[in-house]
C-alpha cells in the first residue's frame, strides 16, 4: 500500500531495472498490485513463439486498497451512484540508461 487516502498528485509508485531499460510507474491511486508470474510453467507462449518460465516477466496493478470494502480504517472503495470516477497512472519507460 502507498499511501493512507485517495489524492489527485501523482506520486512514484514503483521502479524497475533490467539491462538497460527502466520502467518507473506514477500514479494517484493509494495502492499497487505487484504479479510476479510465479505460476508461469512454460506452457504459455507469446508473440514469436516466446515461452513464458515461470517469473519471467510481472505485472503492476494502481489501485485501491484490496478488501477496502471490509476495512472502515481503508480509503472507501465505494463509488455511489452519480459520482464519475477517474484515475492517471503513468508507465515511464526509459531505454540506455
Amino acid at each position: 500500500m502507498l499511501k493512507k487516502k485517495y489524492s489527485d498528485e501523482l506520486k512514484k509508485a514503483a521502479e524497475a531495472i533490467s539491462g538497460d531499460v527502466k520502467l518507473t510507474v506514477y500514479t494517484d491511486q493509494p495502492g499497487i498490485h505487484f504479479y510476479s508470474g510465479n505460476y508461469l510453467d512454460g506452457q504459455v507462449h507469446g508473440k514469436s513463439n516466446t515461452v513464458y518460465h515461470k517469473r519471467s516477466g510481472f505485472a503492476l496493478e494502481t489501485q485501491n486498497w484490496p478488501d477496502a470494502i471490509n476495512h472502515k480504517d481503508f480509503p472507501s472503495a465505494v463509488l455511489k451512484k452519480g459520482v464519475v470516477y477517474h484515475s492517471k497512472t503513468i508507465f515511464e519507460l526509459k531505454y540506455g540508461i
